[in-house]
């Protein structure tokens, strides 16, 4: 479900980029503004379940590779093989990058669902923690002024 959302808001960013540079009426503008919010609300719901970095970069090598597939074949843009084959090559990275984090995606996904902040906010560092953390502090006060750790 996670992966549809991502694919989805790369999709929707096609057009509303595209929007971007061709919009001319009040419409139009609107439509663009509702292909942003739809792309970026798909983006944020799946950036819940799955790694951002992943996300982030799938999204937007969706969005890339299909604007410039866009401005060829809709919009006449020349062809270009440099163009081309650096698109492909993000595409590459973005399935790289994939490939490399899938290993890590379940074990942050299972921390992420077992930590909230909201839920968890009762939980506190223990005395002895804050102990350390205040004699580290002093060791570091005492050093900057007397040149040295004591």
């Amino acid at each position: 479900m996670a992966w549809a959302l991502v694919i989805f808001g790369g999709i929707v960013e096609c057009f509303w980029v595209s929007g971007l540079k061709y919009a001319d009426t009040l419409i139009l503008y609107a439509l663009t503004m509702l292909g942003i919010i739809i792309s970026f609300v798909s983006m944020i719901v799946a950036t819940k379940r799955l790694e951002v970095s992943v996300c982030y970069a799938v999204f937007v090598g969706i969005g890339a590779a299909g604007v410039v597939v866009s401005e060829i074949v809709i919009f006449g843009e020349d062809f270009s093989l440099i163009k081309v084959s650096l698109i492909f090559t993000l595409l590459l990275g973005v399935i790289g990058l994939k490939l490399t984090s899938s290993h890590n995606n379940d074990d942050n996904l299972s921390d992420r669902e077992s930590f909230s902040p909201t839920r968890d906010s009762h939980i506190i560092e223990s005395p002895l923690t804050e102990c350390k953390k205040s004699n580290a502090i002093n060791q570091i006060i005492e050093s900057d002024s007397t040149g040295g750790v004591r």
